[in-house]
């Protein structure tokens, strides 16, 4: 029998909790960007709906602009703190529960035929 050899690799890889983190702060993330570009809408002393523009696009209209008040700047600022919270909740989890690490091993094929994977 020939010498065998091997290949190996480090693999880091997060753990359960840390990866429980990021996907708490994607979906925090996610809602804030939902946030962000929902329109706002009030509901007027008449009964009908009053569109104040959204987080993006606030109103322009120096109309809207006294109707709304500051209703998206509002948005924005929760929208900030919401991917602000993201950023601390993923951050906070990679450092606390941090990632593991895993040696990985792979045998190459031995050239003189023996292995089943090295065929001419």
């Amino acid at each position: 029998m020939s010498e065998q050899r091997s290949v190996g690799r480090t693999v880091f890889v997060l753990t359960r909790g840390a990866r429980a983190c990021l996907l708490i702060a994607l979906l925090l993330l996610v809602f804030g960007a939902f946030r962000l570009v929902t329109p706002i809408d009030i509901q007027t002393t008449q009964g009908p709906m009053f569109s104040c523009g959204s987080g993006l696009r606030p109103p322009t209209d120096a109309f809207q602009k006294n109707v709304c008040g500051r209703l998206s700047q509002g948005r924005q600022v929760e929208a900030g703190f919401e991917a602000g919270g993201a950023v601390l909740i993923a951050l906070g989890g990679l450092l606390v529960f941090g990632s593991s690490r895993r040696d990985e091993r792979a045998r190459l094929a031995a050239e003189d035929g023996e292995s089943p994977l090295y065929q001419d």
